[in-house]
Order: C-alpha cells, then sequence, then structure tokens
C-alpha cells in the first residue's frame, strides 16, 4: 500500500478534519490508487513559500475518478481522515484530531 505525504491549506484543512469535505481534486503526479493512505500536512504560503503549521491528518483514498476534470487531475474521495494512525504520526495535536472525530461518530 502506498502513502502520500501532501500539502494541504488551511482553509481545506479545517473542513477535511470536520468532515465537512470529503473529496479533493488534485494533480495525479504520484500515481493515487484506491487504498492508498494520505498524510495532509497543513501549511499556509509565506514569501519564504510553504510554512507547514504542524497539524497533520491522514486517511485513506477510497475513491478515484476524473469525470469532469481537466487532463491530468483527479477527485479524490477521502475516508477514515483521522482514524488512520500513520507510525510518524504520535503528536498530541494529531492524537487529538483523532479522538475528536472518533466520538462524533
Amino acid at each position: 500500500m502506498e502513502h502520500h505525504e501532501l500539502k494541504c491549506f488551511t482553509k481545506q484543512f479545517e473542513h477535511i478534519v470536520s468532515g465537512s469535505k470529503r473529496a479533493m481534486v488534485r494533480f495525479n503526479d504520484r500515481g493515487y490508487g484506491v487504498g492508498h493512505t494520505f498524510t495532509l500536512n497543513e501549511g499556509e504560503l509565506d514569501l519564504n513559500g510553504f510554512r507547514y503549521t504542524g497539524r497533520k491528518v491522514s486517511g485513506v483514498i477510497s475513491h478515484l475518478d476524473d469525470f469532469g476534470c481537466d487532463y491530468g487531475y483527479v477527485v479524490l474521495s477521502l475516508s477514515k481522515v483521522g482514524m488512520l494512525v500513520v507510525e510518524d504520526e504520535d503528536s498530541d495535536l494529531v492524537k487529538f484530531f483523532t479522538n475528536t472525530l472518533r466520538e462524533k461518530l
């Protein structure tokens, strides 16, 4: 199973973590596939490039489609967001998000 480390802007990150956003369009330069795992690393652009906030959350790609997308782009359906523990994710913030999402379900 492949794992993808991805950048994610705060505006999108908040909605993905809350569960109100369950899909995202991305350029398919990584060979995404159903069943692949991902970690979204939150950040924002600043004068020096992309600045990470330190917040991250992981999940699974549950569906993949390119219908209606420009060439090379795909829609990724996201599942198990915040419920998947990736080995390097042991920060208190990640545990907080994971526990919060479990309580909502």
